[in-house]
């Protein structure tokens, strides 16, 4: 990017940053995000290495008994919140994002996700409100993990408006039960690492916030 177009986007960032308060909804999330560090094993150009992203994620959106959850990999489901408590897995999520969430009634609008997070690929799709929440790095290279504060980032965006959330409906039965099959069918359930994962998220927390 050159000068011109840095102090471009820099100038667009600071007058399209806006919160909105919605008192009568609830945005969490747990996002985990995953650096990889690739060696310059074949010499060619920068002798420094080089950086990759991936990321995990749970986001909810609770308004009344209504609950909107979206995961990576799986996409996005309406139900109760009664409905959500009955699946250990995402009951567990939920109250880990709880713990993560400064603020869960603001959410920070940007007008692109991708024009400040270009090559990262991990929403499919352009994204323009972000939560107000810290987030989990875990480090391949050096196996460690770290919490990176509400202020540091704007990172974890939500796929719908937040105004959306009053006329959703709820998904039904049928499909609950398909959702629930392909979250379960996931690496990390099947490799048996929830439990494992989950514990080492609050002992980061505990430690960290």
């Amino acid at each position: 990017m050159s000068a011109a177009n840095a102090a471009t986007a820099a100038t667009a960032a600071t007058v399209s940053r806006s919160y909105h308060t919605i008192e009568n909804a609830a945005f969490t999330a747990v996002y985990d995000r995953t650096i990889y560090k690739y060696e310059n094993v074949y010499g060619f150009g920068s002798p420094e290495p080089r950086y990759g992203y991936g990321a995990d994620y749970h986001i909810f959106a609770k308004y009344g008994d209504k609950v909107y959850m979206e995961v990576r990999g799986c996409g996005n489901i309406v139900m109760s919140f009664a409905e959500l408590q009955k699946n250990k897995y995402w009951k567990a999520y939920y109250e880990i994002s709880l713990l993560l969430t400064k603020d869960p009634h603001t959410v920070i609008q940007d007008i692109e996700y991708r024009s400040k997070y270009i090559g990262d690929d991990i929403y499919e799709e352009p994204r323009t409100f972000a939560l107000n929440t810290a987030f989990i790095e875990t480090n391949i290279s050096s196996h460690t993990k770290k919490i990176i504060g509400n202020d540091s980032d704007d990172i974890c965006y939500i796929r719908v408006s937040p105004y959306e959330l009053v006329n959703m409906e709820y998904d039904t039965p049928d499909a609950l039960a398909t959702y629930q099959n392909l979250y379960e069918s996931r690496r990390k359930i099947r490799n048996k690492t929830f439990e494992e994962r989950c514990a080492a998220y609050k002992r980061l927390i505990s430690d960290g916030l």
